[in-house]
């Protein structure tokens, strides 16, 4: 229908400026052999980037993704009447609610080499794939018409592990030669499956480990999966082979539907430069420095 309307329009245009022609010879430049140009050479024509089509890929549900798209008049007249054609439906929208989108740069009108901006947010609440278009609605000296660019972004379930415990995690003091173990919870309070669960990098050093030196330490009962709203455990050996404080992390690694993950949690532990021992009936040895020698009788 639109084209009908213009080649109505060009055609009315033409034998109006035909008519002129023949009433007035100096219309035309018999010097260059010039003639009259296209009607449709003559008005706006807006074109929208990133074309054919723009895909938001894949987007946590909750979250949200933007993309700022330039609108350019490739035409020889100005686009007037710049506005929202048809209007975007959710999860599709501009940036704020309103056409040009917070931080675009369109008006009303466009001239000829000219560009400005648009910006589109795409928020899925669903884990499905959304297609749509966007529409740009102009008058381009003749009829009405549209730049458009099909819109598709799918929303995406994401999990979520939290370890448990204070961060950092203190061991306490410990004596040389002895061990202390402690449990972790493995939570998972997202909303899609945590995959691929494992130690992360890097690794646990001396004097922590997992008990028995292996994830999920011995007595743990965390796999290679975590259910949604699941728990397991891992179990954590501080054991000091010398003096002084200790540092670690605990990472757990693993994949949320879309990438790999890390889930952290600091240790601390500290071995004394002397260590205290009871004798029977509370008698003790006293304090002394690693690595002396006492009697008591």
């Amino acid at each position: 229908m639109i084209q009908i309307r213009r080649n109505l329009t060009s055609l009315w245009l033409f034998l109006g400026l035909s008519l002129i022609t023949a009433c007035n010879p100096f219309a035309v430049d018999s010097s260059n052999n010039s003639s009259f140009l296209n009607p449709e050479e003559l008005s706006a024509e807006l074109t929208l980037s990133d074309g054919p089509s723009f895909d938001f890929g894949n987007v946590f549900l909750g979250d949200s993704s933007e993309k700022t798209f330039t609108l350019s008049n490739v035409g020889k007249a100005d686009a007037i009447a710049v506005g929202s054609g048809a209007q975007l439906s959710a999860p599709f929208s501009f940036k704020g609610g309103a056409f040009p989108g917070t931080g675009g740069t369109c008006g009303s009108t466009l001239a000829p080499n000219e560009s400005c901006t648009v910006v589109i947010t795409f928020a899925p609440a669903s884990q499905e794939v959304f297609y749509n278009t966007l529409q740009i609605d102009y008058f381009d000296g003749l009829v009405t018409e549209q730049a458009v660019r099909p819109l598709s972004g799918q929303g995406r379930l994401v999990a979520l592990l939290t370890l448990s415990g204070e961060d950092p995690e203190d061991f306490g003091v410990q004596a040389i030669g002895l061990s202390t173990d402690k449990t972790f919870i493995l939570t998972h309070s997202g909303e899609g499956p945590a995959t691929q669960v494992g130690p992360g990098f890097p690794a646990l050093q001396a004097p922590f480990s997992f008990k028995g030196g292996t994830y999920p330490g011995v007595g743990g009962t965390c796999g290679a999966s975590v259910a949604v709203g699941e728990s397991c455990s891992v179990v954590v050996t501080f054991s000091p082979t010398a003096v002084g404080p200790f540092g670690d992390a605990i990472r757990i690694s693993y994949s949320d539907g879309l990438n790999t993950k890390s889930e952290t949690r600091d240790v601390t532990g500290t071995t004394p430069a002397d260590l205290i021992l009871n004798g029977i009936g509370g008698n003790g040895f006293g304090s002394y420095p690693v690595g002396t020698i006492t009697e008591k009788i």
